[in-house]
């Protein structure tokens, strides 16, 4: 295994080659370099690992954000366009609940995957520091998911499939965008 090419180039008071994987912390600590490159090159890839870390944990918190605004929604619109009285029998099927229920109600249920996909979208990049735009496009690709396999399980009218498969990703673009905006990027 060979060193690193910064490693070949430096000169170590102690006369130790450096490791394979790089240089050695104690003799790193020996070795004359200027303060920046030696501390440059003491850091670990640990940075690298935690980004990672963030980026799914701030992916999973905005997958939870755009649930619970969906469900939010959903919830509202149940109140104020309740299903008719007596309309459906107590052991209706979840396909026969979608086909009474009014307009109103599943306009809400469509706002709520959206508006979800957005503020999941939008918490999503704001945590994820390194890789904000990919964790709120993952959110919006998990909204869309959702959606589709949503569609596939009951039976909806066209336009909400066609809403629910279409406007996930932009929107979640524009959550993104907006996280973006208002944060400078760290290095």
């Amino acid at each position: 295994m060979s060193a690193s090419p910064m490693a070949a180039r430096v000169r170590f008071t102690d006369g130790h080659p450096p490791q394979a994987d790089g240089l050695p912390q104690s003799a790193m600590r020996r070795c004359r370099l200027p303060g920046r490159m030696r501390a440059a090159m003491l850091r670990t890839d640990s940075r690298r690992g935690s980004a990672l870390i963030r980026t799914m944990f701030s992916t999973m918190l905005g997958m939870l954000v755009a649930t619970m605004v969906a469900l939010g929604l959903e919830f509202v619109g149940k109140r104020v366009f309740p299903l008719p009285a007596g309309s459906l029998a107590a052991d209706a099927s979840p396909a026969d609940l979608i086909a009474a229920a009014p307009i109103g109600m599943l306009l809400f249920v469509v706002a709520g995957r959206l508006c979800g996909a957005l503020c999941g979208a939008w918490v999503a990049a704001r945590l994820a520091r390194r890789h904000s735009m990919t964790a709120a496009m993952t959110v919006g690709a998990l909204v869309l998911l959702s959606c589709a396999l949503d569609a596939w399980m009951l039976p909806q009218p066209l336009w909400m499939l066609l809403l629910g498969v279409v406007a996930p990703l932009p929107l979640a673009w524009c959550g993104g965008q907006l996280a973006c905006r208002g944060s400078a990027p760290t290095p």
